[in-house]
């Protein structure tokens, strides 16, 4: 058995996801556990290395997880050794810059989406990274999350029959006064606001659930146009709220409807941040963040309209719970492990570059939909433009 050691280059360390979800559940994990095994035998070792501007808010990350870390990011870009990758956290702004310069020194690259904020820019870097046999991949942890996952089964199955409208709600109250979102969040110029931060994922789980979106009509809003970090205002030039029905190629002449909300101006109260609703020709299913149930047509009351009674029915009879088979523990951390296999064993990329140029199209479509009185945008298969 041999130990492939993997030198990970993680930019920024002290973001608040970076540090949590990519470093401390996911990298520092395998780690603990004795790397990750392959079909012939060897372990992927991971070896991060964090980077970040400031030794301040560094060294207690590096320390906490006893790993290496440097605040020299030309470091990264200095004669990277075999295997080496470089993980982009950082704001979608910085992306193409650091992205470019790692594939030009020849690093693998894994990075956060959006890609970048432009569509020519994410094709840029899918073009050179392809164009120099660089193993990129990109994040889509919303495919690995319990109730997505189930979900995504449900309609493998047929447990529904043929989808014909999913309804998804996501997000949470970001309070105007020192929130839960990086001050670049409310910072269009820095790459902030809910379309490219949201869309971006709901792409590749519309395409999951029930195909890729092909046209959108879009609303955005900034309901909350005041907000202030430590006492002082807060530069807010980006939306907060995002209401967009994309059109998927259904079964028949008509497409399947897929109507989406994603605000960080919503209380959530029964379920949690997520819920997708999908009716189907033969039932309906619903899933949240965790779990997932389903109903048959021969599950499902009659019912008839009466307002007098209607606070009488009980609408949960007949729905059953499903679980996913072969769910994963963190899905952040299942990602690092299909790109890590991927990067040493040439196995399925879990999502490459150009799946993840995707979602930045279908964001910015539904951005161009929004500033353009809601008018109905056609989106691009950049796979088939790409090169």
């Amino acid at each position: 058995m041999a130990e492939i050691k993997v030198p990970i280059y993680v930019r920024p360390a002290t973001s608040r996801m970076t540090r949590r979800q990519h470093v401390e559940r996911s990298l520092v994990a395998i780690i603990a556990e004795g790397g990750l095994p392959i079909d012939n035998g060897d372990v992927i070792m991971p070896a991060p290395v964090l980077f970040g501007r400031s030794e301040e808010t560094l060294a207690p990350i590096g320390q906490q997880f006893n790993l290496p870390y440097s605040t020299d990011l030309e470091t990264i870009y200095k004669d990277p050794p075999e295997n080496a990758v470089f993980f982009e956290g950082g704001p979608t702004s910085i992306h193409y810059e650091g992205l470019g310069r790692a594939i030009d020194s020849g690093l693998n690259i894994y990075t956060e989406k959006p890609v970048t904020l432009e569509i020519d820019e994410a094709l840029d870097l899918a073009n050179r990274a392809a164009a120099k046999g660089i193993r990129a991949g990109v994040v889509q942890d919303k495919r690995y999350l319990p109730g997505p996952l189930a979900l995504s089964q449900v309609i493998q199955q047929g447990l529904i029959g043929e989808p014909y409208h999913l309804l998804l709600e996501f997000g949470y109250f970001v309070h105007p006064d020192d929130g839960t979102r990086p001050d670049w969040n409310s910072d269009k110029a820095e790459g902030g606001g809910i379309i490219l931060d949201m869309v971006a994922h709901w792409d590749y789980l519309l395409k999951m659930l029930v195909g890729q979106p092909k046209r959108v009509v879009a609303h955005s809003a900034m309901h909350i146009a005041q907000r202030t970090r430590d006492g002082q205002p807060v530069p807010t030039t980006a939306e907060d709220s995002i209401y967009a029905t994309f059109e998927v190629d259904g079964p028949g002449a008509a497409p399947i409807l897929c109507t989406t909300v994603s605000s960080w101006c919503r209380r959530p109260r029964k379920r949690g941040l997520l819920e997708i609703k999908i009716q189907g020709t033969q039932g309906a299913a619903e899933a949240y963040l965790d779990r997932c149930y389903y109903i048959a047509n021969k599950k499902t009351p009659q019912i008839a309209w009466d307002p007098d009674s209607a606070s009488r029915e009980d609408f949960h009879d007949g729905w059953e719970r499903f679980e996913a088979t072969h769910l994963p523990g963190n899905a952040f951390r299942h990602q690092w492990e299909l790109y890590l296999k991927h990067l040493i064993t040439d196995s399925e990329n879990p999502a490459s570059l150009l799946d993840g140029a995707q979602g930045v199209e279908t964001a910015l479509c539904s951005e161009k939909s929004a500033l353009g009185g809601n008018a109905p945008i056609d989106i691009r298969n950049v796979h088939t433009i790409a090169g």
